[in-house]
């Protein structure tokens, strides 16, 4: 399913809501979140103005006169509603993927700027997703920046960035790397640009897409530019090759490009030998790779059948030296090779982290353990 969000500052332009259906249409969307509807009686918004004549369900919240207003539009032949929780900075549509039956929790934020009332935002949204099972999506207008660079020719406020990111890393939350663009605000004049317009997802998501792509949209109508959250997979023959930074820490490597690049005996232009020749690497690194992960993956139970017999021995009886040694190492290793998995999902994902993070961060720990619940 792919996702929209769009601050439009107001229906009351009707070409918006034709500007979003082209939207929706052109890119395969299943769910649509608009901010700032700006309207109090959202029960007589014209919804299908903005998704079209196909089959949809919706829910809402309404502004407090002129300001905000929330708007959440879906496919239900894609995405089942389960349920809806509410105020009047979010709109949190809950439920599940129809054909993965993957439970899915799509929150539409629209922040308020004064920094107390943010903060219990946050705080309510990290009790929600603490209490509810399944991924977690959060997109919208968070009126706030994460680091300096993140506004131009605009005061950077270190305290209310600094909150935002506790949130984040408390709720244990990513995002992919944004394309197309580094801001999504735009003020009036045009002089200054911030990125306060976001989509934010949980490690279990990002395990389930890692290779879904984030673009900003150009602006219309509006000081904001709308996100595409793409996630659906289309087949376009065999997926391209892709060579992970993770594979320059094993042995035998080297050689074995060496090995592939010589055996090529030089023939005609040199641009077709070069394509004849990275061929060959490529031919030779794809079983050795498959087999890397394979052995990988049965080293790793091995481990951890170890570390748990030990485990389980030690509840009963005190472990010798030559045990404790054992098992330290077994966890060494485990936390080499999850290291590497990590740092091939990184890749993949392009995701921007939180911070770096190693082995011992909880952020490291929901990564792995959302990989391991990855959809194949």
């Amino acid at each position: 399913m792919n996702y929209l969000s769009t601050n439009i500052r107001g229906v009351g332009d009707s070409l918006k809501a034709t500007h979003i259906k082209e939207l929706k249409k052109k890119n395969n969307i299943g769910f649509i979140a608009i901010q700032e509807t700006q309207f109090t009686d959202s029960s007589k918004l014209h919804i299908s103005s903005f998704w079209g004549n196909t089959h949809f369900e919706s829910d809402y919240v309404d502004a407090a006169g002129r300001s905000g207003g929330l708007l959440n539009i879906w496919d239900p032949d894609i995405f089942v509603r389960k349920g809806c929780v509410s105020n009047r900075f979010f709109l949190a549509t809950l439920g599940e993927i129809k054909n993965l039956g993957v439970q899915i929790n799509i929150v539409n934020v629209y922040a308020p700027h004064d920094p107390t009332l943010k903060h219990n935002l946050w705080l309510t949204l990290n009790n929600l997703i603490s209490s509810s099972m399944g991924c977690w999506i959060l997109l919208g207008d968070f009126n706030c920046v994460r680091e300096p660079r993140e506004r131009k020719n605009s005061r950077f406020n270190k305290q209310t960035a600094d909150d935002f990111n506790s949130f984040i890393r408390s709720a244990t939350l990513s995002e992919y790397a944004m394309m197309g663009c580094s801001f999504t605000h735009r003020s009036d004049d045009g002089k200054r640009l911030s990125k306060i317009d976001r989509m934010l997802v949980c490690h279990t998501f990002l395990s389930n897409w890692p290779s879904a792509t984030l673009t900003g949209l150009p602006r219309y109508r509006s000081d904001h530019r709308p996100l595409l959250l793409t996630c659906s997979v289309v087949k376009f023959g065999a997926p391209p090759f892709r060579f992970f930074n993770s594979w320059l820490k094993e042995d035998g490597l080297e050689k074995l490009i060496m090995d592939s690049y010589t055996k090529v005996i030089p023939f005609g232009p040199p641009d077709r030998l070069l394509v004849a020749r990275l061929k060959a690497i490529k031919d030779t690194i794809k079983p050795w790779s498959m087999k890397l992960k394979k052995d990988n993956k049965e080293i790793l139970a091995e481990l951890l059948r170890k570390v748990e017999m030990l485990d389980t021995k030690a509840e009963n009886i005190i472990l010798i030296e030559n045990e404790i040694q054992n098992r330290d190492a077994w966890i060494k290793r485990i936390g080499e090779i999850e290291g590497q998995n990590l740092e091939d999902l990184k890749q993949r994902a392009k995701v921007k982290w939180i911070e770096d993070g190693d082995e011992n961060s909880s952020f490291f720990h929901g990564i792995v353990k959302g990989h391991q619940n990855t959809i194949e």
